[in-house]
């Protein structure tokens, strides 16, 4: 009858629907791992590209490049000033030649400066400007004789006359035709008689 066909039918739609949701239980993994396999292979393989070619640390951003490459050099902005600075932040180059020959103007300046000591009592400072002299290189003989000389007068004012009287005899020994030696042999006898030598004094 009507009522048993409806029921056949009815129990046939839900066996039917029963089916239909098991079939799809069953390929929804299927399905989902078709779909989202290839997605979820991508990610591992990106994050281990990324990790063996890691990006520089100071590569500059694409602005800063830019920016770089379009700058002036420094030397377009610096200025005069900050030229001069530069300058004087450096440091001074010496061109004299500490081992070279003192000037003619130099040695007389020492000569004189020897005198000078000698009169006021510095006999320390007036050997060293003598010596200073005698020790030089290309210093003219004639020099060289005047600060021997004035050593020896300087020795004599001191007190210490051996050390003058000695000098005044290497002078007069070396130099025998020179025209200041009838003065060195004054200032000799007149040395040795300080020492109390008369006689030596006498003959000399």
């Amino acid at each position: 009858d009507v009522a048993s066909q409806l029921r056949h039918l009815s129990a046939n739609s839900v066996t039917m629907r029963l089916r239909t949701f098991r079939l799809r239980s069953r390929l929804a993994p299927l399905v989902l791992a078709l779909v989202a396999g290839p997605a979820l292979r991508a990610e591992p393989e990106a994050a281990d590209a990324a990790a063996s070619h890691p990006a520089p640390a100071h590569a500059p951003a694409p602005a800063d490049t830019a920016h770089a490459d379009s700058a002036p050099p420094a030397s377009a902005h610096s200025t005069p000033a900050a030229a001069h600075g530069a300058k004087a932040a450096a440091p001074a180059v010496d061109h004299s030649n500490p081992d070279g020959p003192l000037p003619g103007a130099e040695i007389q300046s020492m000569l004189k400066l020897g005198a000078s000591l000698t009169d006021r009592g510095d006999y320390d400072a007036a050997e060293i400007a003598y010596r200073q002299v005698m020790r030089g290189r290309g210093v003219p003989l004639n020099d060289i004789k005047t600060a021997l000389l004035g050593l020896a007068r300087m020795h004599r004012r001191q007190g210490a006359l051996t050390k003058a009287a000695a000098i005044y005899e290497s002078f007069l020994k070396e130099y025998p035709e020179d025209a200041r030696t009838p003065d060195a042999l004054l200032e000799l006898g007149r040395t040795i008689r300080g020492l109390g030598t008369y006689n030596l004094a006498i003959t000399r």
